[in-house]
């Protein structure tokens, strides 16, 4: 579940069977630790986003509105590789932390994309 670049589709597949195999546990830890679970996704509005999306790119869903807000096409796509797992977004921001050092005065639009392309293809 830590592992860059996959499809939102297969992250929300590998949650999903997380919750399966602690419902077959049937343990009190597993109990305890679905039940932790549960009350951190339920507070989770983004991931409730990110399902509904991923239910459009897989077209399971005829709808292009997510949240009240209709997407273009170019949107919903840009969300393919959306990041589930928190470790994803702190190696984004490790990587990215650079930018926002007090020596850079003069950073052009042409070298954030040329920055861009060397840290993060």
């Amino acid at each position: 579940m830590e592992k860059s670049g996959v499809p939102i589709q297969e992250s929300i597949r590998h949650v999903d069977e997380a919750f399966g195999l602690l419902n077959a546990a049937g343990s009190e830890v597993a109990e305890l630790v679905q039940r932790k679970l549960d009350d951190v996704f339920s507070k989770n509005a983004g991931r409730r986003t990110l399902r509904r999306i991923s239910e459009i790119l897989e077209g399971r869903s005829d709808e292009i509105g997510v949240d009240g807000y209709e997407h273009s096409p170019a949107e919903l796509a840009a969300y393919k590789l959306a990041p589930l797992m928190s470790c994803d977004v702190e190696r984004s921001f490790s990587k990215l932390k650079a930018l926002l050092r007090d020596n850079r005065a003069s950073l052009t639009f042409e070298h954030l994309k040329q920055y861009l392309v060397v840290n993060c293809y």
